[in-house]
């Protein structure tokens, strides 16, 4: 049988628990909200990414170090989540052979020292519709995707031998195009040429840019062209030798006086 002591002591411990019970509540809150700050700083954290590409030597299953490069400028493209920043530098010259998408993604393509290595673009055909098009290699922006050059030797190829039979497709072909779902509700897509040395020979291959009239910002920044002017080369649309004025160009924002 319990006795009144008995009894007592059992109400006395049970206010004891009852009287804990709060501070149990917010310990295990404070364990919950700083596990929820963790996920969510490492999240932020890796949306920023630096990564290295070399050509000769990487390989994509590698991690994208410095010492343990990638191969190619998809996989690095690829290893940037979206919405995220990624800075790639490319360890020695770079031909692109494949069109890389960056959908969604803002990247920065950047040598990796003060040596302006070569960015080689790549000439294609492809069959749109019933017509055979002269395309080029390049970075296709998609849903707000951007890029910026920074550091290299931008190299253009020339029209030549029987490149000229197949007519260029103004929206596809470029070093960098815009894709028709280029544009996003999360901002502006933008295309920047930075510290960078052009080659753009006397026959081009194809306009510098490519696009479907995506309203879109352009931004050259201490660009040394190393052979022909920029000048009416930048848009297949656009190709007056004196330069066009940006005014006229409705789908796009610059900081340039002519294009």
């Amino acid at each position: 049988m319990t006795t009144t002591e008995q009894q007592i002591a059992s109400l006395v411990e049970i206010g004891g628990q009852n009287l804990s019970l709060p501070q149990q509540i917010a310990t295990a809150a404070q364990a919950q909200i700083a596990s929820v700050t963790t996920t969510y700083n490492n999240r932020i954290a890796g949306l920023t990414v630096s990564c290295y590409v070399d050509q000769v030597s990487g390989v994509d299953t590698n991690p994208g170090t410095q010492a343990s490069p990638y191969k190619t400028m998809a996989k690095a493209v690829a290893s940037v989540p979206r919405g995220g920043l990624g800075t790639i530098y490319v360890i020695g010259d770079y031909t692109m052979d494949a069109v890389v998408i960056i959908d969604g993604k803002r990247i920065k393509v950047k040598a990796i020292g003060s040596v302006r290595t070569n960015l080689q673009f790549t000439r294609q055909t492809q069959v749109i519709g019933a017509t055979t098009h002269r395309v080029l290699t390049n970075f296709a922006l998609a849903n707000g995707g951007s890029i910026v050059i920074e550091g290299l030797t931008v190299v253009m190829p020339t029209l030549d031998g029987n490149w000229g039979t197949f007519p260029v497709h103004a929206n596809l072909t470029g070093i960098v195009t815009l894709t028709q779902s280029a544009s996003s509700v999360n901002g502006m897509p933008f295309i920047g040429l930075i510290y960078c040395d052009l080659v753009i020979p006397a026959a081009p291959f194809c306009p510098l840019f490519g696009s479907y009239n995506i309203p879109h910002a352009l931004y050259l920044t201490a660009v040394v062209n190393t052979d022909q002017d920029y000048k009416g080369k930048l848009y297949a649309n656009y190709t007056s030798t004196s330069g066009t004025d940006p005014v006229t160009l409705p789908q796009l924002v610059t900081n340039l006086a002519l294009v």
